[in-house]
Formats: C-alpha cells, sequence, structure tokens
C-alpha cells in the first residue's frame, strides 16, 4: 500500500473510531429525564446523574468564532443541572485550538488515547479457553447486576450510580433488539472481566474493558478501539473530562482486548 492510499485508509478508519463513539453517547438519551441537543455544531446529553460518565459533549464542530461562547453556553447549562460533564474530541474536532479553549474554561484534560484498527478478514481466532474459565453473555437482570457491579469496581464509579447504570444498561443490553451486548469474564464462577459490544454508525466497538487484579478490581489498560470494516475496542478510564484527541495506531498486533485480558488473568493465577 503506497503512502496516498495508507492515509486515505487511516483517515477512514479514524472517521469510523469517531462515529461509533458519538453513536455510543446517543445511547445515554434512554435514560429517564435526559436533556439532549444534536446539531451540526455538536452534540450534548445531560442527565440527572451528576457523574461526569453520564453527561457528555461530542462530535464537537464550532467555528473559531463561536467556540468560546458556546462552550460557555453548555458548561453554564450543566452548572444549572448541577452535573459533571466530559467533552469528547477527535480528529475532525473543531477548531484545532479546542483543547486548548476547554481547559481555558476550567476543564481538566484527561490525556490523549489511542485507537487501534484491524480488517475482520484478519482477525486470528483467539485460542481455547482454560476450562475454569468462561465468558458469559449478560441476557437477564440478575446477570446483568453482576456485570454493572464489576463495571463500577473497574472504572471507580462511586456506589450511588448504580442505579443510574442499571437503567442505562437494562435499556440498552435487555432490550428485544438490543444495541449493546455486555461481557462477564468468569473463573471458576467468578467475575473477573467485563466488557461491552456496541454497534453503530456502520462498526462494532468494545467498551468498558475492566479486569480483577488480585482480588482488587482494575480498568482495561489503556483505550483500546477496532473501527469498521472491523470491530473498535475501548477501555480504560471513563473519568477524563477532556479527551484530547482520538488517533488511529498501526502497531498493535493483537487486538483481542477481552481475550488478553483474561490471559493476564490466567497468568496471574498461574504464577499465585
Amino acid at each position: 500500500m503506497g503512502d496516498t492510499a495508507r492515509d486515505a485508509a487511516r483517515a477512514e478508519m479514524a472517521r469510523a473510531v469517531e462515529a461509533n463513539l458519538y453513536a455510543f453517547g446517543e445511547e445515554f438519551e434512554r435514560l429517564q429525564g435526559v436533556e439532549t441537543y444534536r446539531g451540526e455544531d455538536m452534540q450534548w446529553c445531560l442527565t440527572d446523574e451528576p457523574f461526569p460518565l453520564f453527561n457528555a459533549v461530542f462530535d464537537i464542530h464550532l467555528t473559531p468564532e463561536s467556540a468560546d461562547r458556546t462552550i460557555a453556553a453548555v458548561l453554564a447549562r450543566a452548572r444549572e443541572r448541577g452535573v459533571s460533564l466530559q467533552w469528547y474530541t477527535g480528529p475532525s474536532s473543531t477548531p484545532a485550538d479546542l483543547g486548548e479553549r476547554l481547559e481555558a474554561a476550567g476543564l481538566q484534560p484527561g490525556g490523549t488515547s489511542p485507537g487501534m484498527a484491524l480488517e475482520l478478514e484478519d482477525l486470528r481466532e483467539p485460542p481455547p479457553l482454560p476450562r475454569d474459565v468462561s465468558i458469559e453473555r449478560v441476557t437477564d437482570e440478575r446477570t446483568l447486576r453482576r456485570w454493572c457491579r464489576g463495571a463500577m469496581e473497574g472504572f471507580q464509579m462511586p456506589d450511588a450510580v448504580e442505579t443510574t447504570l442499571l437503567e442505562l444498561s437494562s435499556a440498552t443490553a435487555l432490550a428485544p433488539d438490543p444495541s449493546m451486548h455486555h461481557y462477564l469474564g468468569l473463573h471458576e464462577g467468578r467475575p473477573v472481566a467485563c466488557s461491552t459490544l456496541f454497534s453503530g454508525a456502520g462498526s462494532a466497538g468494545i467498551y468498558n474493558a475492566g479486569e480483577r487484579d488480585g482480588g482488587a478490581a482494575v480498568p482495561g489498560d489503556g483505550l483500546r478501539r477496532r473501527v469498521h470494516p472491523a470491530n473498535l475496542r475501548m477501555g480504560g478510564r471513563n473519568r477524563r473530562r477532556v479527551l484530547k484527541e482520538a488517533s488511529v495506531a498501526e502497531d498493535e498486533p493483537d487486538h483481542r482486548g477481552q481475550i488478553r485480558i483474561l490471559r493476564k488473568r490466567l497468568r496471574s493465577i498461574r504464577e499465585a
């Protein structure tokens, strides 16, 4: 593949990364009492849950002339509702200095998270799981509650968000035609890992990849994305208030996030 074709492919994958992420954000409209805005300049949703995970601004395309005014207006609305707010930006976000403008408005940067892409035909078959390890899809409320507890521990969410997380997860994963599928990794019947598969905007994304390590729940090791025409994988801390950039990386050979998590856990079990 020549440089021009490679650059075009990277740009297409970056657009798919963003599109899936922004489609994921639209799922929060399922929550009761949510206030949403969809425009050509941005999208945002504000809920009754103060935790920033449930309140987000994304798909941002502002002009240099309107950016500061619009940022101030959205922040004012969030303060009126008494909630914290996350801003998701990516390669297509404008203006180019959006991150600096958000910091100037008082938000804290959450770092840069890479995206990784893989064609489905290049996806290798995972190795067979050991007999005492299984991966279970959430299909009922009991398993959903176990998944929610694991996700809350893995991403260090306060107990107060459990009701909201259950409401959102039930509406998206237990619906007749679910947009999300939640998974639990089990060792001897005990939850040790979790993840979410979300289909949207022509891509499949894996979010919420978290694991337990040494008895304590910890988040997945960084953002993992896989994009159309493949899967998009994401994990890592959801506490970041400003995501300044989402770039596409080519140099990650193994993108099977859930299996990767379980492999790490199995190594620690065998070495114990």
